[in-house]
């Protein structure tokens, strides 16, 4: 029985450096949109898969194909940040970032070790900033996986209440959260983390922002190069970490 570390997203950015430097220290499951994105990262120890996390529909394929492999590490990595506030844009973003891990999480936990580490990687834009204080509460303090899935449906109703993104922007803050689809997902992966810390007492899981990083979804100006955003989400693998906790990446582990 061969035990693996599992990481989405690796096609590109964190995903890839991260895949990169795990894989020396054993093998990896490795996942992307595009299966030969995934296998060209891929020694002959690994195993590769296309998967987009935002389709449920698609992870029996994989965890059928897993046998009696065991999971010791989970690297949430795959996510979309739309630049708009529309309920379209809302919808990809909740259905990538937030229900995605959620799901995948649950699909995957026949495989995972009693004790494994989950990290979910977030984003200094997920702080509760601009929150009501009623929401911000809730998401500070929920602890189940149920919970965090209601508040993500109750923003995209109120998302859904506008007719343009702006409108929609405006709807979703009156109901308490920020204006920005990619704020509020990592605002919500962030109460994920608390939830399956209180759910699962004996995983390991965190939530860890590698900072703004020069990556295609960064942009070429960000202040961390690429191998610091890699460097803090590899690190939060192994680093000794108070379980449900959301660590910027000012925050020492």
């Amino acid at each position: 029985m061969t035990t693996f570390t599992f990481i989405t997203g690796v096609s590109r950015g964190i995903g890839q450096g991260v895949a990169q430097t795990l894989s020396k220290a054993g093998p990896l499951i490795l996942t992307a949109r595009s299966k030969a994105a995934a296998q060209a990262l891929a020694s002959p120890r690994d195993l590769a898969f296309a998967l987009d996390v935002s389709k449920p529909e698609t992870f029996s394929a994989l965890t059928s194909a897993l046998g009696d492999a065991r999971i010791s590490c989970v690297v949430h990595n795959a996510a979309v940040y739309e630049r708009s506030s529309s309920r379209e844009a809302a919808e990809k973003t909740i259905a990538t970032n937030v229900f995605g891990p959620m799901r995948l999480n649950a699909a995957l936990e026949p495989f995972l070790t009693d004790d494994v580490r989950v990290v979910l990687v977030s984003s200094g834009m997920g702080a509760l900033h601009g929150y009501g204080s009623a929401m911000k509460r809730r998401l500070e303090s929920a602890k189940t996986t149920a919970e965090v899935e209601a508040i993500a449906n109750e923003y995209l109703h109120a998302s859904a209440r506008g007719a343009h993104p702006s409108a929609s922007a405006d709807a979703t803050q009156q109901a308490g959260f920020a204006r920005d689809p990619y704020s509020v997902s990592k605002a919500m992966v962030n109460a994920l983390a608390h939830a399956w810390a209180a759910e699962h007492p004996k995983w390991s899981v965190v939530a860890a922002s590698p900072g703004w990083v020069q990556t295609d979804m960064g942009g070429a100006g960000a202040p961390k190069t690429l191998a610091q955003g890699v460097g803090r989400i590899v690190e939060a693998t192994t680093a000794r970490v108070k379980s449900g906790a959301f660590y910027e990446d000012s925050d020492r582990f």
